[in-house]
């Protein structure tokens, strides 16, 4: 149901299996996500904290609860010490550094999420999501160089996600042609042999 993006009756069916197994980790794990991109947060975050509740060691879920409040800019100090202590129990899991960083740029500490999204993107290259984050981060910087390459790799990795389109050529047109093609230039030489 969840892949068929049909929330309610996977809702429903999850709530039916935590009935007969509340401490069922799993079915609640995927309760909370369903309720998450349902934008159900507050059923979201009594799921996971109810898991974390049996689990305190439960980095995935440490990292999903922090990630869904910094995502939406809650609870952004309880979010980071989640993130942390997931990157605590994993400090090599991209997604958890990603995270980190993601609640670093929520609360508009830049530097330090410009410098662990480099580090997520340096554990996970292939993560379109990982280089949006590095792009925004590096752009609101002002480093708008940095912030064109995370978003071209972005959309390389994910062409289907128009607003990678968009927020590339907000960048180029206060570029001159010349300075264009030397970003081109300049990408296509950092990217040769490690595009298969």
């Amino acid at each position: 149901y969840d892949d068929l993006k049909e929330h309610d009756k996977a809702v429903r069916l999850m709530l039916e299996v935590l009935k007969i197994r509340p401490e069922h980790r799993d079915a609640r794990f995927q309760l909370g996500a369903i309720y998450e991109k349902k934008g159900d947060i507050a059923n979201a975050e009594l799921q996971f904290r109810e898991i974390l509740a049996r689990h305190p060691n439960d980095a995935s879920a440490l990292n999903f609860l922090g990630y869904s409040l910094a995502d939406r800019g809650l609870k952004l100090g309880e979010a980071e010490a989640l993130i942390l202590k997931a990157v605590e129990l994993n400090g090599k899991n991209g997604a958890y550094v990603d995270s980190l960083g993601w609640v670093y740029f929520k609360q508009g500490k830049i530097a330090e999420a410009v410098k662990t999204l480099e580090e997520a993107a340096g554990l996970l290259p292939e993560d379109e999501a990982i280089w949006s984050h590095l792009a925004e981060a590096r752009q609101k910087g002002g480093d708008s160089d940095g912030a064109w390459e995370g978003y071209k790799r972005a959309q390389l990795l994910a062409p289907e996600k128009k607003d990678m389109a968009n927020k590339l050529a907000q960048l180029e047109r206060a570029l001159s042609v010349e300075q264009l093609g030397a970003r081109y230039q300049n990408f296509i030489s950092k990217m040769r042999g490690s595009w298969s």
